[in-house]
């Protein structure tokens, strides 16, 4: 039998992860260096993935072991999946969750090519 989300993290401890990772994110020298990253890789995505993902999974990655997850990928992945499935019981976790990937995710801008119609 495996273990359910709320076995391993209760509502509350999700919540408050992830208002630790919110807060880590936001801390100046985190916010900093995420800024500088994502100034950095401007709107390539490659780039993006080569200098944001990797801080801010280290960021993530801090916060979560003081949740009983490893400080790894694999701790990082196994958090992600049981707030997403929290999030489809819990309203305030699923906004949390999505404010979270607001300060991760960039804004998708869609650029189309000019028609020079006459």
């Amino acid at each position: 039998m495996s273990a359910t989300p709320t076995s391993v993290l209760s509502i509350e401890r999700a919540k408050a992860s992830l208002r630790d990772i919110i807060t880590a994110l936001s801390m100046p020298d985190h916010a900093t260096r995420l800024t500088e990253a994502k100034n950095n890789a401007g709107n390539d995505m490659m780039m993006y993935m080569q200098l944001v993902f990797p801080l801010a999974t280290q960021i993530q990655q801090d916060v979560i072991q003081n949740y009983g997850f490893p400080a790894d990928r694999e701790g990082l992945l196994e958090f992600t999946r049981i707030i997403k499935m929290l999030a489809k019981e819990n309203e305030e976790i699923a906004q949390m969750d999505e404010d979270l990937r607001s300060l991760l995710i960039p804004s998708m801008v869609l650029t189309y090519p000019q028609s020079n119609a006459n």
